[in-house]
């Protein structure tokens, strides 16, 4: 049976939406600028209506929420003074970091993520002329390592559009093109690089 509830919003716009299910039933919630102010809400999976937090952020978006291990992770756009910020799920009021822009940006990026050693990484889509698809790679000490370029000559992304890491640190991209593409990325430990492979998607 599902059941469907009305969320009394507390803000006019919801950005982007995220389930913590791994220890309790939370959702966090990204709600867009009001007065300069961005809100991430941490609310009960069974009354959204129900907030535990509402943590105020001094940036002009939320681009995506992903909740890994302990820590939720939000995404900002480039006009922001920062790129991302994380917060310990526990305590997020305390428990916080910031990650600066390693560059100047020329598209906002579109996905963040982190791996099983809080590595964290953000997508950026490439979709603009001359650019390709690549991904900015941060420590756990969200101190910037490297960007991890997509753009081999034989097989260049364009138009990433999201981004999942699975339990083995593979990250999955898919592109908003036609068709679609599918792309594993991950870390050769004998060779010290990063290398991807693209599968085309087809129906």
């Amino acid at each position: 049976m599902t059941i469907i509830k009305q969320f009394s919003k507390t803000y006019p716009t919801v950005s982007a939406v995220e389930l913590n299910s791994t220890y309790e039933q939370f959702v966090w919630v990204g709600f867009q600028p009001e007065d300069g102010v961005c809100h991430l809400q941490k609310t009960s999976i069974y009354d959204l209506n129900s907030v535990y937090y509402d943590i105020e952020l001094t940036v002009n978006a939320i681009l995506d929420i992903k909740v890994v291990g302990t820590y939720v992770y939000v995404l900002h756009d480039i006009t922001s003074s920062i790129l991302a910020s994380y917060f310990a799920i526990a305590n997020p009021l305390v428990d916080a970091y910031e990650l600066a822009f390693p560059r100047v940006l020329q598209e906002n990026p579109v996905a963040v993520g982190a791996n099983s050693n809080e590595g964290v990484f953000v997508l950026l889509p490439g979709s603009l002329s001359s650019l390709n698809s690549s991904i900015l790679y941060f420590n756990s000490n969200g101190v910037f390592v490297e960007e991890i370029d997509l753009g081999e000559s034989s097989t260049v992304v364009n138009d990433a559009s999201s981004m999942i890491i699975d339990d083995n640190d593979v990250i999955w991209i898919t592109t908003n093109t036609i068709p679609a593409n599918l792309v594993k990325v991950w870390y050769d430990g004998a060779l010290s690089i990063w290398r991807y492979v693209v599968t085309q998607m087809t129906p």
